[in-house]
C-alpha cells in the first residue's frame, strides 16, 4: 500500500503510496480488493487502461492481465479494475482444489486365503490427491483411477498397513497422483 524511502543525500524521507487501486486503497478505493497483490496498473492513449495483478485464494494463486480496458467518465468507472475483479471472483468461485482421493477411501477388495474369520479385506488409500479442477467437474466421471493389486489374493494373517497395491488418478490425461493401497 505504501512504502517509506529512507532519507538519502539528496532530499528526506518520502512516503511512496502504489498507484493500483486493486492493492491500495491511497488514491482511490472503490477498486480495491482484499484478494489482489502486486503488479502494475496503468494508462496510455494507444493502449488504453490496463491492470496485471496476482491474487491466491483457497490456496491457489492467480494471475490476472485486462488491456485496452476502457474509462467511463459518466460513471467515473476504470474498467481494468472492474474486469480483473470480475475475472478473480469468477475463478474462485469456480476453480479450485479438489481431493479426488481421501485416505481411508475404499478402492478394491482383496480375497484372504488361509484365514476362518474372513474372505476378503478392503484395500483402502494411504493417503489423499487434490488436483486443481472446475467445480463443476463430477470427480467418479472425469478421473481416472487404475487400481494395481499386489497379487489376486493375501494370505492371512494380513498386518495392519500391509500394502496391496496402488491406484494411479489420472485427471485430462495427466498422472495427478500415486497411492498405496493398504
Amino acid at each position: 500500500d505504501k512504502y517509506i524511502m529512507p532519507a538519502t543525500n539528496i532530499s528526506g524521507e518520502r512516503t511512496i503510496h502504489s498507484k493500483n487501486a486493486l492493492i491500495s486503497r491511497a488514491i482511490e478505493t472503490k477498486y480495491y480488493y482484499k484478494y489482489a497483490r502486486g503488479l502494475s496498473a496503468g494508462f496510455t492513449k494507444q493502449g488504453g487502461y490496463a491492470v496485471a495483478t496476482t491474487a491466491s485464494y483457497d490456496g491457489a494463486s492467480y494471475l490476472c492481465v485486462v488491456m485496452g480496458a476502457e474509462y467511463d467518465e459518466s460513471t467515473d468507472t476504470i474498467y481494468s479494475y472492474v474486469e480483473a475483479t470480475k475475472l478473480l471472483r469468477y475463478a474462485f468461485s469456480n476453480y479450485g482444489y479438489r481431493n479426488v482421493i481421501e485416505e481411508g477411501d475404499i478402492i478394491a477388495e482383496m480375497t484372504v486365503t488361509m484365514s476362518d474369520d474372513v474372505d476378503f479385506v478392503s484395500c483402502i488409500a494411504d493417503g489423499t490427491v487434490s488436483c486443481y479442477m472446475p467445480y463443476s467437474d463430477d470427480i467418479d466421471f472425469v478421473v481416472q483411477k487404475t487400481v494395481k493389486l499386489e497379487s489376486d489374493s493375501v494370505t492371512a494373517p494380513v498386518e495392519k498397513g500391509q500394502r496391496l497395491g496402488m491406484v494411479t488418478l489420472m485427471y485430462n490425461d495427466q498422472i495427478v497422483g500415486n497411492v498405496d493401497l493398504i
